[in-house]
């Protein structure tokens, strides 16, 4: 699967953590779905990443189920 938008993006695998190890994360394998998705601010869009993180802070504080951020 893949991510549309302009933006540069990276999915990642949450891995649980087992025992006393701490989360990791490693890239999705084998179509396998992703449950991270890491973005960063390459001077294309100035100020979209901003701008994103209101809107999900904003939504959330409406009640709209978001992602943690």
């Amino acid at each position: 699967a893949s991510l549309s938008g302009a933006q540069t993006k990276l999915a990642l695998w949450r891995m649980p953590p087992a025992g006393d190890e701490y989360v990791s994360y490693r890239l999705p394998r084998n179509g396998a779905a992703s449950t991270v998705v890491v973005k960063r601010d390459d001077g294309r869009f100035p100020g979209v990443l901003a701008a994103e993180l209101f809107g999900m802070r904003l939504m959330r504080a409406a009640g709209v189920p978001t992602a943690s951020s």
